[in-house]
């Protein structure tokens, strides 16, 4: 990893002339209480280099390096209502340093072909995104950025509409496959969706097992009178069509004359975790590993936002979980004092019985500052 970072330094001194070059510097702190009060963060850098070797060509590349600090050593138990026998295994937070980024842009009149790590968002949710195969947000902070993913991509203009082809191969040669073609009907953004995944599951035994899996779908996003509205539908199945599952989402937003926005958004997915007394130690770890959108069925997600003068907000957002009827409730500040400076602090409260989703972390904070270049 050290020569890629040489790499990548020589090849923004070597192209100065052709390249913009930006990033930030982040540094965050977060306290939990977990049993006992806990504390950890990460002091973070990132570099983002454009180039430019002709007008239809675009080359980037963005890496990030994250040094930790704090408790590096956790236990499942800490974050998950996993079983006993679970709940003691531990996993180290240990310091890295990634290429975010790494792709080519080709911009010709016909065609927008992108190959490389690259970033991919599709889909109008803005917690869950049942059109997104590729990656998913974090459920704590869904604004936050995202890596790339390594992939080719080529966008076909097709009058105003187009249409849109990803392929991210994988180890097994299965490769995902998203497809869509995007157009604008009665002032909204319409994408109607095709896809075939490799979807990986952990079994009874804690291994993975893949299976091919088959989806249509869509997504809109438009505006009626001032709301903001949008809506997401997944219809997925394995490719001998003897499990069809649904996921969507709906949800809108509004802003008022007197400058308070506001925004809710509901989620679903037939294969979410059924919650009896506790949840299968099984679905959680599918949950973690990123193999499902979320850990149960059903979710609301809502957030009030209100300016504190020119450069200052505050917000309350929060997610329930209505298959077990646990929340977390989030209010937080943002404050921009001067220009390339941002803060950032958050309190974290979960409510909820025994077991469920949102029970194990009883209160915490946040705090972060970003300062860009």
């Amino acid at each position: 990893m050290r020569n890629l970072v040489i790499l990548f330094l020589l090849s923004t001194i070597l192209f100065s002339q052709l390249t913009e070059i930006s990033g930030y510097v982040e540094s965050e702190g977060d306290g939990f209480i977990i049993g006992s009060p806990q504390y950890f963060g990460y002091n973070k850098l990132r570099l983002d280099l454009d180039a430019y070797p002709t007008d239809a060509l675009t080359i980037k590349a963005s890496i990030s390096s994250k040094l930790f600090w704090g408790k590096s050593e956790w236990s499942f138990g800490d974050f998950m209502p996993v079983s006993e026998e679970l709940a003691s295994t531990t996993y180290t937070i240990s310091d890295t340093t990634n290429i975010d980024f790494l792709y080519s842009q080709l911009d010709l009149e016909w065609m927008h072909l992108t190959i490389g790590k690259q970033p991919l968002s599709m889909g109008g949710g803005f917690v869950w995104n049942p059109t997104n195969i590729f990656i998913q947000k974090d459920l704590l902070d869904p604004s936050y950025e995202l890596v790339g993913i390594n992939s080719f991509r080529a966008s076909l203009p097709i009058n105003k509409s187009e249409l849109d082809i990803i392929i991210q191969p994988n180890d097994n040669l299965e490769s995902n496959i998203y497809s869509a073609f995007n157009t604008n009907l009665f002032n909204h953004n319409l994408s109607l969706v095709g896809l075939q995944m490799n979807q990986i599951e952990l079994n009874e035994e804690f291994s993975e097992e893949s299976s091919k899996v088959l989806g249509l779908g869509f997504s809109t996003v438009g505006e009626i009178f001032g709301l903001g509205i949008w809506s997401e539908y997944l219809l997925k199945s394995d490719i001998n069509f003897d499990n069809p599952q649904n996921e969507f989402v709906i949800g809108g937003d509004y802003t008022f004359d007197f400058q308070t926005y506001v925004m809710l958004e509901a989620f679903h997915q037939d294969n979410g975790a059924e919650f009896n007394t506790a949840y299968n130690d099984i679905d959680l770890l599918n949950y973690v590993a990123g193999n499902t959108k979320a850990l149960a069925k059903d979710y609301v997600f809502g957030m009030l936002k209100h300016p504190l003068g020119e450069y200052s907000s505050i917000s309350l957002s929060g997610i329930y979980n209505y298959s077990d009827n646990s929340y977390i409730a989030i209010p937080q500040v943002d404050w921009n004092p001067i220009d390339n400076l941002d803060l950032m602090v958050s309190i974290f409260k979960s409510v909820g019985s025994e077991k469920t989703e949102f029970e194990v972390q009883n209160i915490g904070g946040r705090l972060r500052m970003r300062v860009y270049f």
